[in-house]
């Protein structure tokens, strides 16, 4: 049987991360650009403003149902499991953008 995290099966997270791991990495690109490029944008992503991205993103990816994806999907994230799973996909988001330079 396949362990389901925040509704992904343990197959798929294996090889595509959760919506909230995405969207973390995506966010995490966009301040890191802010501090490099625009410093004064990196001051708007206060956690309030990133939980209103998420919502958005959860609610337009897994419409009105995406909200218990997205408590299982923060859970699971907050886990040990989460946390190791976490720092694994940003070492390796971190190796893949060494790698092109």
């Amino acid at each position: 049987m396949q362990r389901s995290i925040g509704g992904v099966g343990r197959k798929l997270l294996d090889s595509c991360p959760p919506n909230l791991a995405r969207v973390n990495c995506l966010i995490q690109e966009v301040i890191n650009w802010c501090s490099q490029n625009r410093p004064e944008l990196q001051s708007l992503m206060t956690p309030s403003r990133i939980r209103q991205l998420m919502n958005a993103v959860t609610e337009a990816t897994l419409g009105m149902s995406g909200v218990q994806v997205y408590g299982d999907q923060a859970t699971f994230f907050q886990s040990e499991e989460g946390i190791k799973y976490s720092r694994a996909l940003s070492q390796g988001v971190n190796a893949y953008k060494k790698s092109l330079s």
